[in-house]
């Protein structure tokens, strides 16, 4: 607690009350005292304590919000190293990459976007876990694409194209 909202010896009840609302208004600026009176000091006390509390929880950290946030910044790296290596594909553009690349490869990734407010903590994490697999899954298939191609040998090339054709054929 950064001040102890108690009485001080020689402080009015006017001042107490004043001191008790700034210490909220450090917590929230839209804090609205009012008249200083016997339930509005108890009223203030009581924001006081949940905004003590929520400030504690907070620092603590949710576990939950951890994961939930390293989700986010997961699935966001996945999508902008999709994009870039999307990019680089397209500038590379011969036969064999044609082959190898599905059309759904070079689709745009699927925006992160923030929870909604309605939506369980758990909802999201299985949302953004999907998405950020998802978008793992595109970016190692097309960096693959890109960095393995050159060096396979030619057999090991044919053998690849022969591979996705059929791949496409049977889906």
């Amino acid at each position: 607690m950064l001040m102890n909202p108690a009485y001080v010896p020689g402080e009015t009840v006017g001042q107490l009350y004043n001191r008790m609302v700034l210490y909220a208004r450090t917590f929230d600026p839209r804090f609205v005292g009012g008249a200083a009176s016997v339930p509005e000091m108890d009223r203030v006390k009581r924001a006081i304590e949940i905004f003590e509390r929520q400030a504690a929880e907070k620092k603590a950290g949710d576990p939950r919000g951890i994961e939930l946030a390293g989700l986010y910044r997961r699935a966001d790296d996945a999508r902008s190293k999709v994009v870039s290596l999307q990019a680089e594909l397209k500038s590379r553009v011969s036969r064999e990459l044609t082959i190898l690349v599905t059309p759904a490869d070079l689709e745009a990734p699927a925006p992160i976007t923030q929870a909604a407010s309605g939506d369980s903590i758990e909802e999201n994490i299985a949302v953004m876990t999907r998405l950020a697999n998802g978008h793992g899954a595109t970016a190692q298939r097309l960096d693959s694409i890109l960095n393995e191609w050159p060096r396979l040998t030619p057999e090991q090339q044919n053998r690849k194209l022969i591979l996705a054709l059929a791949e496409r054929l049977d889906g």
